[in-house]
C-alpha cells in the first residue's frame, strides 16, 4: 500500500463499566463491564456486521473493560483475538481514581492528581496511531478520552478544545497517510437500532 490509499479504521469506544454506572473516575483500574455493557458491545458488533465493515484485526485498550468489549465485538464480526496496545490505554488519572466524575474538569486533564496531562494523552494516542499498519482495516476498542484523540489527531486539531467533542460509540475513519480522508457514521446508543 502506497501513503495515497486510503486505510480504514473502526474506532469503538468500551461499553458501560461498573465505574461509570456509579459516576466515578474509573482510569486504568479492572472495572468489568455491567449487563448494560456486554448488550451494547454486542449491539456494536451487530451493527458492524449487518453494515458490512469488514476489520481485519482488532487493537485494543489493555484495560478490562476495552478488551472485554473487544471480546464480545470480535465474536460478532467473527474476529476471536484482540491485540493490546499500551498506546490506547485510559488516561491516567492518577489520585482521581474513584473520585465522583463530576468533580472533576476534563480540559484540566489529570496532571494536577499527579496523572496524565492532555497533552501527554494527544502524543501517546498520536503516536499509537502512526505505528499502525496501512494495509489492512483495523477496529480500535478504547475509551472515551481516546476516542476523542483518535479523531482529532487525525484532523490536526491543537490545543484541548477536541476534548468537548460528544463522544459516541463507534466511527469509522479512512485515512491517507496520517490524515483523515472521510469520517463516516458517528453513532449513538440511541441510533442503534436493529429490531
Amino acid at each position: 500500500m502506497d501513503l495515497f490509499t486510503p486505510s480504514e479504521l473502526i474506532v469503538v469506544r468500551h461499553g458501560e463499566a461498573a465505574g461509570n454506572a456509579r459516576g466515578i473516575v474509573q482510569g486504568r483500574e479492572p472495572f468489568a463491564l455491567t449487563a448494560t455493557g456486554r448488550e451494547q458491545a454486542r449491539v456494536v458488533g451487530q451493527f458492524i456486521a449487518r453494515i458490512g465493515w469488514a476489520p481485519a484485526r482488532i487493537v485494543t485498550s489493555p484495560v478490562v473493560r476495552a478488551r472485554e468489549t473487544a471480546a464480545i465485538v470480535g465474536s460478532g464480526i467473527g474476529i476471536s483475538d484482540a491485540t493490546p496496545v499500551e498506546a490506547f490505554a485510559e488516561i491516567d488519572p492518577g489520585r482521581a481514581v474513584g473520585q465522583p466524575i463530576a468533580d472533576f474538569s476534563a480540559a484540566a486533564g489529570m496532571e494536577a492528581h499527579g496523572g496524565e496531562s492532555v497533552d501527554s494523552l494527544y502524543r501517546r494516542v498520536a503516536d499509537g496511531l502512526d505505528a499502525l499498519p496501512r494495509d489492512e482495516p483495523l477496529l480500535i476498542v478504547t475509551h472515551g478520552c481516546v476516542f476523542k484523540a483518535v479523531l482529532a489527531h487525525l484532523l490536526d486539531w491543537r490545543g484541548d478544545y477536541w476534548l468537548d467533542l460528544r463522544c459516541g460509540t463507534c466511527m469509522r475513519l479512512m485515512r491517507i497517510g496520517s490524515e483523515l480522508h472521510s469520517f463516516t457514521h458517528l453513532i449513538h446508543p440511541e441510533e442503534m437500532r436493529l429490531d
